[in-house]
């Protein structure tokens, strides 16, 4: 029994020692220097353990500040905060990121936000205004917790008080990265515990550069008012890597079937429950027009590296579907 004991110990320090030797080596790999970075088997991993680290780490300062606009990771670790009577600050829509940062209390331990839309791939933040998030922040020794959606993975909006989750992509559910900078000593709750072997994913696609652009497919489409962003007066920065269809007449999961695109490649809301649905609009207000996200289709940009002639199957799978449901009554 002593020997099964000091053999469990011995397993729980080699885990614990594995599990840093990876992140040193990833880190490496991909980066070519030494960063502080921790790899998770989901991104809602990630987040749940940083969050919690900081909380345990920092219980002198019990508060947490939120900005749920454009990411479900963090209207999903709400519910655990609201158990524990944690007191959270959210950001109101109106509201600039100076007052906001203003209006937290001294107690606050750190404030979770997002720089992408994870749907739509908006960008809702410039390089400059991360810069500025982080830094504000920071003047009040606030940590700064960035939700990234974007494949590229910028390590220059890495601070001393920040901390990056990478979230890219909705169509795989890749391993997640967290890249912590240099002032953040909170350790890891749990991600020694992780299966290490599932953590051996390729990580490439956070430094991966793609030839095609998202502009130029649009520019080949013969119908411009397809596209989800030109609903808009104003024309967002968005993601390089996946295009947004909008189809108010055809739901996007009967064009996903229709053209034979799997869930590696395509991203369709009509395939969600409507009662998830009806949570989204706490992070997403275009959320609260069922119709307009319904009619979603959204397609990774591998989808057309892959198929070439899709952008063309798309619109005439769309006329295809449109002229089966059209009725004519002869007299």
């Amino acid at each position: 029994m002593r020997i099964q004991i000091e053999i469990e110990v011995m397993a729980f320090h080699n885990a614990h020692e594995d599990y840093q030797k990876m992140n040193d080596q990833i880190s490496l790999n991909l980066f070519q220097k030494q960063l502080n970075i921790r790899l998770y088997q989901t991104p809602h991993l990630a987040a749940f353990d940083i969050t919690l680290a900081f909380q345990q780490y920092l219980s002198h300062k019990p508060n947490v500040g939120l900005c749920k606009n454009g990411s479900s990771l963090i209207e999903s670790l709400t519910p655990g905060w609201l158990r524990t009577h944690t007191a959270m600050k959210v950001k109101a829509e109106k509201q600039t990121w100076y007052e906001f940062t203003e209006s937290l209390c001294a107690e606050t331990a750190f404030v979770i936000w997002s720089s992408e839309n994870e749907i739509t791939g908006e960008i809702m933040y410039s390089d400059k205004q991360i810069s500025e998030i982080h830094d504000q922040l920071a003047q009040k020794r606030i940590f700064s917790i960035q939700i990234v959606h974007e494949e590229n993975l910028k390590i220059d909006n890495l601070k001393p008080y920040s901390v990056l989750i990478s979230r890219s992509s909705i169509f795989t559910k890749n391993s997640s990265i967290a890249l912590l900078g240099e002032k953040i000593k909170a350790p890891t709750t749990m991600g020694q515990f992780q299966d290490l072997t599932t953590l051996t994913s390729d990580f490439q696609f956070l430094t991966r550069k793609h030839t095609v652009s998202i502009e130029n497919l649009e520019a080949k489409y013969p119908d411009t008012h397809a596209f989800y962003f030109n609903q808009f007066a104003n024309i967002p920065h968005r993601l390089n890597d996946r295009l947004v269809f909008y189809f108010p007449d055809i739901p996007g999961a009967t064009l996903q079937e229709y053209l034979k695109l799997t869930s590696d490649l395509c991203f369709t809301v009509a395939k969600i429950p409507f009662w998830t649905l009806d949570m989204w609009k706490n992070w997403w207000k275009e959320a609260e027009s069922e119709k307009l996200i319904r009619g979603l289709l959204v397609v990774s940009l591998q989808a057309f590296i892959e198929r070439p002639q899709l952008i063309f199957e798309i619109h005439a799978a769309a006329a295809s579907i449109r002229s089966r449901t059209l009725w004519s009554i002869s007299t």
